[in-house]
C-alpha cells in the first residue's frame, strides 16, 4: 500500500515537472517569434558619430588646444 502511494506521488510530481517545462518551451517559442528577422536587424546598423571639421584653421586650433592641455598636465614632470 505504501509503495502504491509513493508511485502515485512520483507520477504526480513528474507530471507537474513536465507541465512546467512545456510552459517554458511555449514562452521561449513566443519570444523567438517576436524577434525581427536577422536580415532586417542587420540592415539597421548603428552609424558611428564622426566629427568632421571642414576648415583647416579650426583643425589646427583644436590640435593646438589638445597639445596645450597635454603640455600643461605633464609640465611638472619634465620641468624638475
Amino acid at each position: 500500500m505504501v509503495e502504491k502511494r509513493s508511485k502515485q506521488d512520483q507520477a504526480i510530481m513528474l507530471r507537474q515537472q513536465m507541465e512546467h517545462y512545456q510552459t517554458e518551451d511555449r514562452i521561449e517559442k513566443e519570444e523567438k517569434q517576436s524577434l525581427p528577422p536577422r536580415a532586417k536587424y542587420h540592415k539597421q546598423r548603428k552609424q558611428k558619430l564622426k566629427v568632421k571639421f571642414s576648415f583647416p584653421l579650426i583643425r589646427l586650433l583644436v590640435l593646438l588646444f589638445f597639445v596645450l592641455i597635454i603640455v600643461a598636465l605633464t609640465s611638472p614632470y619634465w620641468l624638475r
